[in-house]
Formats: structure tokens, C-alpha cells, sequence
């Protein structure tokens, strides 16, 4: 029961330091989702000065067609824009920012054939790695390149 599995999560968080809960991948057509959050709102709510809750879409939330509700749970908008491959290629310029980034580029490079980057034979390893994971991670839906189907 997600509920219960909620609850017990929240339980296991020491009450004598901050928590920020982060609920990713939040989508509102989910009923277990409202539940978790539901639950994650209470929680923060218990004790407010120590703990924050930030919920995370990746869909406009539209319009405020649940005002009070929103009030109620002292919801707050905030729109952050994807960044542009570019600017992912330029952060991994810097090698501590790679170091970090690195262990989850685990795409498997035969896989760029299928996928609408550039050249694999033009770029570092580097920037291949960053490129496929910027794609699949949903550059492919900010950008204008699609999949390629090959025979």
C-alpha cells in the first residue's frame, strides 16, 4: 500500500535534523500519487521549521483550477528552464562538474546509431556520452531532431 510504505519512509527520517522530501515525477491524473503527496504534505506540515517538501513535474501544472487546495498545501510555482545541450557540453568543460556527472553517462555507445546526435565519429567520448544521455533524458522532445529508424 503506498500509503503505508509513505508513512513508514516518513517514520525513518530523524525528527532531529532538517528533511527536504523531494517528490519527482510527480503526475496529477496518478491517484497514488495525490496520496503521497497527500501524506508527504502532512508530514511536512507537522513541523514546518524543519522540514520542506518540493514536488516536481515536468508538466505545466495549468491553470489554478484547485486554488484553495493549492493554498491549503502552500503550494508555490516555480518554472526552471531545461537547459540546452550546450550548456550541458559547457558545465562538462569543467572536470569536477564530469567527475560527478560521469557514473550515470552509462549509455551504451552502440546506441547512438539509432539516436538523432551528431556524428559519433566527430566527438570526444565525452561529448558522445553527454549527448546521448541530454537525449534520452528528453532532449529529443525539446529539440526539432527525432528518432531514426534504420532498416
Amino acid at each position: 500500500n503506498v500509503a503505508v510504505l509513505t508513512e513508514k519512509y516518513l517514520a525513518d527520517l530523524s525528527a532531529s535534523k532538517k528533511h527536504l522530501v523531494v517528490l519527482d515525477g510527480y503526475l496529477e491524473q496518478e491517484s497514488a500519487h495525490h496520496i503521497v503527496c497527500r501524506k508527504c504534505s502532512a508530514w511536512r506540515n507537522s513541523k514546518p521549521e524543519s522540514r520542506r517538501l518540493v514536488v516536481m513535474t515536468s508538466m505545466s501544472l495549468g491553470a489554478k483550477s484547485k486554488y484553495h487546495e493549492d493554498q491549503e498545501i502552500k503550494l508555490r510555482e516555480h518554472t526552471v528552464p531545461s537547459w540546452t545541450l550546450e550548456e550541458y557540453l559547457h558545465a562538462a568543460e569543467h572536470e569536477e562538474v564530469y567527475q560527478l556527472v560521469e557514473p550515470v553517462l552509462d549509455m551504451d555507445r552502440s546506441t547512438t546509431a539509432y539516436l538523432d546526435v551528431n556524428d559519433p565519429d566527430e566527438l570526444t567520448e565525452k561529448e558522445e556520452k553527454i549527448q546521448c544521455n541530454y537525449y534520452v533524458a528528453g532532449g529529443s522532445c525539446r529539440s526539432e531532431r527525432s528518432l531514426r529508424y534504420s532498416a
